[in-house]
């Protein structure tokens, strides 16, 4: 959790089945999560298999980030890292399996591999109010200006609006 953190840095982890606490109708982030932290740097890191995926029928239904998560963080580079079987998939709004960038100006994404990542949603969409909106099985970006997504690896991510299992499970 970073938060008013301008210049953080997370370099050479790695996250390794994590969950998303929800925190009301939300689960942001199940590995990483940064807020309001300009500058920041991601690099050389391995996400593996974190989930911002909820129960069942919980109240939960807004993901963002199976894996990581920035809010408000101009300038945010994120460089080097794997992102594989990471997964956002709630009742509601998607974005990002692995990584989701909101509310930020000039994101870099360079140089990472996103490998088997999936956005989805459980049912289908329009059968409630909040599931009309997936974005991104690799990476999922709302409301930025300017950045840019150079030399990245994309293979085998999905973003549906169907579900196949059981969604309590732990294969998404």
């Amino acid at each position: 959790y970073v938060e008013h953190a301008p210049g953080f840095a997370v370099k050479d982890n790695i996250f390794r089945l994590n969950l998303a606490t929800p925190n009301g109708r939300l689960a942001l982030g199940g590995a990483l999560f940064a807020s309001d932290s300009p500058g920041g740097v991601v690099e050389d890191n391995q996400f593996l298999g974190n989930k911002g995926t909820v129960a069942w029928r919980s109240s939960v239904t807004n993901c963002a980030g199976g894996a990581a998560f920035a809010a408000g963080s101009d300038d945010l580079s994120v460089q080097g890292n794997i992102f594989a079987d990471n997964a956002c998939a709630v009742l509601g709004r998607a974005l990002g399996g692995a990584l989701a960038i909101i509310n930020s100006k000039e994101p870099q994404i360079i140089a990472n591999n996103f490998e088997r990542n999936t956005g989805m949603l459980f049912g289908k969409i329009g059968s409630s109010p909040y599931s009309n909106f997936i974005g991104g099985g690799g990476v999922g970006m709302a409301h930025v200006r300017g950045g840019l997504v150079l030399s990245n690896t994309f293979f085998a991510n999905v973003a549906g609006g169907s579900f196949v299992g059981d969604p309590a499970s732990s294969k998404v």
